[in-house]
Parts: C-alpha cells; structure tokens; sequence
C-alpha cells in the first residue's frame, strides 16, 4: 500500500464521526440557492395542512431554513448544526424571535417538541450513520409528521468523471457510489458522500417505517463542481401515525 493510501485511510477514521463538519468552515458548507422545488415537493406532502413548526436537521449557515420560511410560513422553526461557526451565522441572520438555531449533533439531538415538518437538505449523503440519522428525524416528528429530505443520486451514466470517483475510492469506503470529496488544489480529503439510487432511498426509508414515500430525481448542476452536471433525489416521506 502506498504512503498516500496510508494517508487516506487514516483520514478516512476521522470521517467516520459527524464531528469532521464541525472543523469545517461555515462560509464554505454548500448551501441550496433556490427552494423552490423543496417547497413544492413539501406543499404536496402535507396536502395543503398548515405546518406549525419545522426542524432542520444539518442546516448550516441557516440559509435553506430561512428561505423555505419564505414559502412555508410556520409558528416555530429551528436549525440544529454542529458546527458552532455556522450556527453564529445563523442566529446573526435573522431578529425573528420565533427562528432559533442551536449547536447540537444530527444524530442525537432530541427536542423538547415535536415537529410537524422535519427537513434534512443533503444531510442524508455525507452523514455515515444513515439509520440513525432517520431515526432522530422520526423521533423528533409528530405521528403523521412530514420528512423531506434531498440525497445526491448516482450519476456516472451522465458525468464519467463520477464514475472514476466511484471506482477510485471504493478500496477505502468499502461502499459502491461512496468516494471522498477533496481540496482540488491540496487533494486534502473534506468529507465522503454517498450517491444513491432511487432503489436504495426507497428501501432504506421503509426500513426506518416512513410511509407515502415520494421520490423525484433531478439533474442538476453539481454543487461543488459548477460545470458539470448531476442527478439529485428529493424525496417526502410520514411518519406512520400512532
């Protein structure tokens, strides 16, 4: 094996824990500039019933939040990231006393509500523990509650060069369609994302006992590689009712 390998493996241990987006500059997290298709894809899922409250699982500089609040106007909404750079952001974003934004971990955090709409924007791809983080979803939603979440979706049959990351990293992640987004002027290794097929979002949300699964696949333009091209999952799911 070679240096450079030892290297990555190494780096890999530590990508293993979502503590790496805590080191990550907040200015740099990618953000969704237009929520449009969110909100409509959330629209159909609560079928026209008002949303009291949303909790976004993973929200960065707060910036998805506080736009999605412009098409869905709700009582309470609040932000939980571990990264505490991101979170200052945030709160100095916004005077309005009913959005909060809170440093806490995607995987544990538990409210002391309980949330009509849960939202997870890309959280889904760069978080290793995908059951877990469902399951806080779940277990932070009313009965009947709405998830939607947005996944990147497995491209190679439109971008080749998604196809050689595939197959690169495949030795070090163990995971089909799971490669190592890196520095392109260092090479320095910022975190793994997983690709998935509608199949597989399909399969691992029933699993996790979400029902009325809905998923749209949409190529778009790559969030980190601006001149290439990309497929995106956006999916709604409830939580049964009790």
């Amino acid at each position: 094996m070679s240096a450079q390998h030892g290297d990555l493996e190494h780096d890999s241990v530590c990508l293993e824990n979502t503590t790496l987006w805590g080191r990550y500059s907040a200015e740099s997290i990618p953000t969704k500039s237009d929520v449009s298709l969110p909100a409509s894809i959330i629209a159909s899922a609560t079928q026209g019933k008002k949303v009291n409250n949303i909790l976004d699982l993973g929200c960065g500089v707060g910036r998805f939040l506080l736009d999605l609040l412009d098409h869905i106007p709700v009582q309470e909404a609040l932000g939980v990231d571990i990264n505490v750079e991101a979170i200052d952001l945030a709160q100095k974003s916004t005077n309005n006393k009913d959005i909060h934004f809170k440093v806490g971990d995607v995987l544990e955090m538990e409210c002391d509500t309980k949330y009509d709409l849960v939202t997870l924007q890309l959280m889904l791809s760069v978080v290793d523990d995908r059951v877990r983080l469902l399951q806080n979803a779940k277990n932070n939603m009313i009965p009947g509650g709405v998830l939607y979440l947005s996944a990147s979706g497995v491209s190679s049959d439109i971008n080749p060069k998604y196809k050689d990351l595939y197959e690169r990293d495949f030795k070090l992640t163990g995971e089909m369609h799971t490669y190592y987004s890196r520095d392109p002027t260092t090479n320095e290794i910022l975190y793994k994302t997983h690709h998935f097929t509608e199949e597989e979002l399909d399969s691992l949300l029933k699993e996790q006992g979400f029902v009325n699964i809905k998923i749209h696949k949409i190529k778009e333009t790559s969030s980190r590689r601006k001149e290439e091209q990309a497929y995106f999952l956006y999916a709604s799911a409830n939580k049964k009712n009790d």
